[in-house]
């Protein structure tokens, strides 16, 4: 096989390599399901909850529970998972990583237990 036979053979590859990746996970998520497994599907990314109107309980994420308020206090400590949608508006839409705030949330819960049990 000759070099631009090869450099062809990598570029079919290259250019088929999404396709195959999601033919690969598909068939993952069928045998999962056929075998009687529960998949969990998650978002990559979820809006920041809104803030409540006065004399209204808070909104709240439905993934791990948090209101605004909770949201902006973990960016404020550090949380960089998190993204503005619509820079430069006056009202801006935030989305928060779903597995940026899981290993956040995580590593908080674990630093806390470890302070209760010390």
């Amino acid at each position: 096989m000759d070099l631009t036979a090869m450099a062809q053979q990598i570029a079919a590859l290259s250019s088929a390599l999404p396709e195959i990746q999601k033919q690969l996970k598909e068939a993952a998520v069928r045998e999962a399901v056929d075998g009687g497994a529960m998949v969990r599907v998650v978002p990559e990314w979820f809006p920041r909850p809104v803030r409540a109107g006065r004399g209204e309980a808070g909104n709240v994420d439905p993934w791990f529970g948090l209101t605004q308020a909770d949201w902006n206090a973990e960016m404020k400590a550090g949380f960089s998972g998190w993204m503005e949608t619509t820079e430069g508006s006056g009202r801006p839409k935030v989305m928060i990583s779903y597995e940026a705030a899981r290993e956040w949330l995580q590593a908080k819960w674990k630093r806390q237990m470890a302070r209760r049990t010390a």
